[in-house]
């Protein structure tokens, strides 16, 4: 017997909003119902005025409003009986995240957390050629235009956070060295005694780039931009692949309708968070000693 297609409302039609529709409009298990806020028309949607009756209207939720709506949004959805998919980040914390996931097993609905920088070719490669144990240096570097929707740099750099200890794991250790409103400086050390250097910086006009190094035992892995190398060699991502926000969308469809497993766990969503947590908490301890020191 096959089932109905999900009812879907999108909260927050902007960029990510647009792309979610897409992405529904593509998966044969979806039917957008419409959105509110943003720009639902401009995205082919239905405009709902009141959220209420967009959430009535739906089976399951996309929020793809700004960062510090979410928690709240979230809890909205799930306490009226729909399931929740939810752009990065869920939370601002990882305690809160943990909070949401918890409702939504109390209530028996799913709640997924899009991380879809788990999808690209490089993060797909990197979880083939490395581990951590095989780390044994490396960089990451990031400098973006200020987001006012999300102030704290680490928060505001889960994907980049996320690309890295996907690859080689979470660190034991975090040394922060700089910590100004639009830098964040700090080394990274993990179990084998290795560490990454993390410099995540904001400056306005600027262009979004990516320079991320690891040092390997069995090679080097370079990703500067879009450009993956790998032992100096350009690995090319294969042709024909779908959208990263279409097979986000397949996996949270699985997830509501099935119960299948989705490719990122509700635990890595949580730790995550608690990384993003605990390089802040140490960079407000360097600012401190830092205004100490003057």
């Amino acid at each position: 017997m096959v089932s109905a297609p999900l009812r879907w409302g999108i909260i927050g039609v902007g960029v990510a909003g647009a792309a979610r529709s897409r992405a529904i409009a593509a998966d044969p298990r979806a039917v957008a119902v419409g959105g509110h806020r943003g720009a639902p028309e401009a995205a082919g949607l239905v405009a709902f005025d009141e959220l209420d009756a967009l959430i009535e209207a739906c089976d399951a939720v996309a929020i793809c409003s700004p960062d510090p709506t979410h928690p709240a949004l979230v809890e909205r959805c799930l306490r009226a009986g729909r399931h929740v998919l939810c752009e990065y980040p869920l939370a601002p914390t990882g305690a809160e995240a943990r909070r949401l996931f918890a409702l939504a097993d109390e209530l028996g609905l799913g709640l997924h957390v899009e991380h879809i920088e788990l999808l690209t070719h490089p993060a797909r490669f990197l979880r083939v050629v490395a581990r951590p144990d095989a780390l044994r240096g490396g960089s990451l570097r990031w400098v973006s235009p200020p987001r006012i929707d999300q102030p704290r740099l680490a928060h505001a750099n889960l994907a980049r956070l996320h690309r890295l200890v996907d690859a080689v794991g979470f660190p034991r250790r975090i040394d922060v060295q700089q910590a100004d409103p639009d830098l964040l400086s700090a080394q990274l050390r993990f179990d084998n005694g290795a560490h990454v250097e993390l410099g995540l910086r904001a400056e306005a006009g600027a262009k979004r780039h990516l320079e991320l190094t690891l040092v390997l035992a069995g090679g080097v892995a370079m990703q500067v931009g879009s450009t993956l190398l790998w032992r100096g060699a350009p690995q090319v991502a294969p042709a024909g692949a779908p959208g990263l926000f279409a097979v986000d969308q397949l996996a949270a469809s699985a997830h509501f309708i099935d119960g299948a497993t989705t490719y990122i766990s509700r635990d890595r969503v949580c730790a995550l968070l608690d990384l993003a947590d605990n390089l802040e908490k140490a960079a407000e301890h360097a600012r401190l000693r830092q205004a100490a020191a003057r």
